[in-house]
């Protein structure tokens, strides 16, 4: 299981940033650019229990959740077949994609984390239809 893509959402100075992940990966920018916070991020999410305060919000609005979204790419039939419904296609890759959501007062009660599935096609035309 290798990580792909990170999304980090209302996370100190990151309103929204998605970053691809290669095999190797650098992060480079000036001091406050938020090199940072995106280690922080990835500590947080691997973190069961993570410690944050006010200041981790974004502009320390603390109505609106912390996200931090990792894509894996699954790169054995035994992750496969582990993750089952949680198992996303792309062609002829397999990922997992993981939200980590943590929300205020910071306790280990709000922090949460939530897999993605594949869509049901029929749910979706539902989900779309317009009410007449």
């Amino acid at each position: 299981m290798k990580i792909r893509k990170l999304t980090i959402e209302n996370f100190r100075s990151l309103k929204h940033v998605t970053i691809p992940v290669d095999d190797l990966t650098i992060l480079i920018g000036k001091n406050g650019t938020g090199k940072s916070a995106v280690l922080k991020a990835v500590d947080i999410f691997f973190t069961t229990n993570a410690k944050y305060d006010e200041d981790d919000f974004y502009d320390r609005n603390i109505g609106a959740p912390i996200k931090i979204t990792v894509t894996f790419e699954l790169t054995n039939e035994k992750e496969i077949e582990e993750f089952g419904k949680y198992v996303l296609e792309d062609g002829e890759k397999r990922y997992l994609k993981v939200m980590k959501k943590l929300e205020w007062p910071a306790s280990r009660n709000n922090q949460k984390y939530y897999g993605f599935t594949k869509k049901i096609p029929e749910f979706v035309e539902v989900k779309n239809m317009k009410a007449e």
